[in-house]
């Protein structure tokens, strides 16, 4: 059978295939797109058939992956140290300046002589990848005069190494550390220089205890030392007084606190005569008592129930000042201060 329009309807067959198939290829064109990894030079454009045949081209463009960065550089953050004997213990940092590429092992040592000054010990200090935060080396004192050594050693790679450039010892890379003898006890009778930073009854953060009754608060940093004239317990009846402390909403869970009663401003001295030093975990609230002249009781009596005697009167009959001296401990450095309330009364014996 003859049909004639058989061959038109072929070749618009034909003609609406390649006009789909053209449309198909644009389509992908504006779509796909590749990405190379790092030093790749070709790239295959897989799954395609051009219709009508002919050229199609694939343009590849391949971004450089960043530079890797620098291991860094490590060192003492000085490079000496003081000491005195037996009574001191200090840290030496070691800083890493100059990239942060890698996780880096830094070691370390400490020495001395044959009688050591210090505490010899060695170790590494580890620094994670990309961490720059600065290792602390321990050292403490010993019961002999002298020097001792810490030195750091040539740092290495952890693991893999992609850095730049390898890690390096900055300077300075040892320290000395002098160790020395304690200074000497003040003569009898005299005090040692206070702390510059303790607070004093004529302190703006404080004052004086006042009346029997009244409410003084106490606004301190951690380690830092309040110090206040006892009252003149002759104001009472009896032979004693007693301090009452309390900490306020503002002050941490877990501080530490020491009392002493002395003739020496700022002092706390757990070697005080008994009843004299007393250190506490317990906050919230605190009895303190002392007798300032003995009435009818022994001294031995008072030392068995450990209370302070602590007389208003010194042996030649002349009065004499004593100070409550008192210091908390935080138990973590960046909580910044805490407040206590202080208040004095008859102790009743």
């Amino acid at each position: 059978m003859n049909c004639p329009q058989i061959p038109n309807l072929l070749r618009r067959t034909s003609a609406a295939f390649a006009a789909i198939a053209g449309l198909l290829i644009a389509a992908d064109l504006q779509a796909s797109q590749i990405s190379l990894s790092s030093g790749t030079s070709t790239c295959t454009y897989n799954g395609m058939t051009v219709t009508p045949a002919g050229d199609f081209t694939v343009t590849c463009t391949t971004t450089a992956p960043p530079a890797p960065g620098n291991a860094g550089q490590f060192a003492l953050s000085s490079g000496t140290l003081a000491l005195q004997v037996s009574t001191s213990s200090s840290t030496l940092v070691v800083t890493r300046s100059g990239g942060t590429t890698d996780a880096i092992s830094v070691p370390y040592s400490i020495t001395s002589g044959a009688t050591p000054s210090c505490n010899t010990s060695s170790g590494a200090l580890n620094f994670a990848t990309a961490s720059s935060t600065s290792q602390p080396i321990a050292v403490t004192a010993t019961t002999t005069v002298g020097t001792c050594t810490v030195t750091i050693t040539a740092p290495t790679t952890v693991g893999t190494a992609t850095a730049s450039t390898a890690p390096s010892l900055g300077s300075p890379a040892s320290a000395t550390v002098t160790v020395t003898a304690a200074p000497p006890p003040p003569p009898p009778g005299s005090c040692p220089t206070p702390p510059a930073n303790m607070v004093t009854h004529a302190d703006s953060q404080a004052t004086d205890f006042g009346p029997q009754g009244t409410l003084t608060t106490l606004t301190m940093l951690s380690q830092q030392i309040g110090s206040f004239p006892l009252p003149d317990g002759t104001v009472l009846a009896g032979n004693s007084a007693k301090m009452k402390i309390g900490e306020t909403t503002g002050t941490v869970l877990g501080s530490y606190l020491e009392l002493t009663i002395s003739k020496c401003p700022g002092v706390i001295d757990p070697s005080a005569p008994a009843g004299c030093y007393w250190a506490t975990s317990v906050q919230n609230y605190n009895e303190l008592l002392w007798f300032y002249q003995l009435g009818p009781y022994a001294l031995t009596t008072l030392q068995s129930h450990n209370f302070c005697y602590a007389p208003r009167l010194d042996a030649t009959g002349a009065p004499q000042q004593w100070y409550l001296n008192a210091r908390w401990t935080y138990p973590y450095s960046a909580w910044g201060f805490g407040r206590y309330v202080f208040t004095w009364g008859s102790a009743g014996y």
